[in-house]
């Protein structure tokens, strides 16, 4: 008999210990998951703000930042997708990702214009201030983080929950 091997009580007592850890893990991790990616959205689309926002600078022509479906055109939802491109000319600069399909993002924009931002060659927010909510899963679905363009061009976020 071998003295060093473990016995099936023992075996079993230790599987019982770390499915009842898992049990009380797991849905922490899964709500981490969520707010993980949700983190990821945000900073995805201040970067995707501050990209236009720089190609009005650096190009010396209005770059609007708008909602696109199809990414060849402002159109569509926002969660859908966004372009950048020079007003002048329409001509798409960037084509940014979707969301994930768990999240939706919603703008609100100053003098009532929902569809897009515009950014001036000094880097200003032509079309007024406004702010994006970001709402991840739920029934109620509600707001979790907002991303604020201010009259100047200055985007910056706040967690709402």
């Amino acid at each position: 008999m071998n003295k060093n091997a473990f016995t099936l009580f023992e075996l079993l007592v230790v599987l019982v210990i770390v499915g009842i850890l898992m049990f009380v893990g797991l849905p922490s991790l899964s709500h981490f998951v969520g707010r993980n990616k949700e983190s990821v959205a945000v900073n995805n689309v201040v970067s995707a703000l501050h990209y236009a926002r720089s190609s009005a600078i650096s190009s010396g022509e209005n770059v609007r930042f708008c909602k696109s479906s199809d990414g060849n055109s402002c159109g569509g939802t926002w969660s859908l997708g966004q372009i950048a491109l020079l007003d002048s000319r329409k001509r798409v600069l960037r084509v940014f990702a979707p969301l994930p399909s768990n999240l939706r993002l919603v703008f609100n924009g100053g003098f009532g214009n929902d569809d897009y931002l515009e950014f001036t060659p000094l880097g200003r927010l032509m079309s007024g201030a406004g702010s994006f909510l970001l709402s991840g899963d739920g029934v109620k679905r509600v707001a979790s983080w907002k991303i604020i363009g201010s009259q100047t061009g200055r985007i910056r976020t706040e967690k709402l929950q």
